[in-house]
């Protein structure tokens, strides 16, 4: 983290004289002692943590006498047409690492439109140029890195694992894939003729965010271990845009706005929790 940085946000946290702000049961990540595995990015890249909340005497404990707390920005109420604002880290391990975050809530102010911000940079010259309000929430978790999600959004690295978000008739789930390898996918798409399909779309979304992977099975409801990859392409013309269900999918692509292509690529992947 860039010491300049935390200063400025912490400035600006005191200065503004914010109130501690008090969130929703409801909220992604504020459920006491809740674990969990998600999205979040740092400086840019998308990675992947896995997180849980400190009890509350440890949170106040360490609040008081932790002085190299880093931030973890979250922004409870989303972005338009309901999709999850990721997480944003201001350290991972290697530059200024500590396993414990600060949960800092970014409130977009009155007549800005939400947008996806990357880094902790952009977060401070948001709040700085007075398009977002930072709020403490007197939240410590403890946080680890497991892994940096593939550029683009979509596991295409052979036989790479790794844990990403994908939705599901309009829900947001984390999955668990591993691709196969070459010609065991040959193989499948020979021989298998129940697969099911994960769609994506590598190109991402307007601003730099990333397109989020859509299913159209999982578990009891007609779910097979292994799923096809089909590429989403916005046809010229249609500004890209993150869509929630196959049923959406097939929608678009009947009315024009897009084009399915089948990637030959195979995974084997595993719901691992709902976001």
């Amino acid at each position: 983290m860039k010491t300049s940085t935390r200063d400025v946000i912490r400035t600006l946290i005191l200065s503004l004289a914010i109130v501690p702000c008090s969130l929703s049961a409801t909220a992604a990540a504020s459920l006491n002692g809740s674990a969990g595995i998600m999205p979040a990015y740092y400086d840019g890249r998308l990675f992947t943590i896995n997180f849980k909340e400190e009890p509350p005497d440890a949170e106040a404990a360490l609040l008081a006498h932790n002085g190299s707390l880093n931030f973890i920005f979250m922004s409870d109420p989303g972005l338009p047409g309901d999709q999850p604002f990721v997480s944003v880290l201001d350290a991972i391990q290697g530059e200024g690492f500590n396993p414990l975050w600060e949960e800092i809530q970014v409130t977009f102010n009155a007549g800005f439109t939400p947008r996806q911000l990357l880094s902790d940079d952009e977060i401070a010259a948001a709040a700085g140029g007075g398009e977002v309000t930072l709020s403490e929430t007197r939240e410590v978790y403890r946080c680890a890195v497991v892994g940096p999600k593939p550029d683009g959004g979509h596991g295409g690295l052979n036989g790479a694992a790794g844990v990403m978000p994908a939705y599901y008739d309009d829900r947001l789930f984390q999955i668990n894939f591993k691709e196969l390898p070459p010609n065991a996918e040959q193989e499948v798409l020979a021989r298998n003729p129940s697969l099911n399909t994960i769609f994506m779309s590598d190109p991402g979304l307007p601003g730099g965010a990333p397109f989020e992977s859509v299913l159209d099975a999982i578990q009891g409801d007609g779910f097979n271990p292994l799923w096809e990859e089909v590429q989403v392409t916005f046809n010229p013309g249609v500004t890209p845009r993150q869509l929630t269900s196959d049923e959406a999918i097939l929608q678009a692509a009947e009315h024009g706005e897009i084009t399915l292509d089948a990637t030959g690529e195979v995974y084997r992947c595993a719901v691992v929790g709902q976001r």
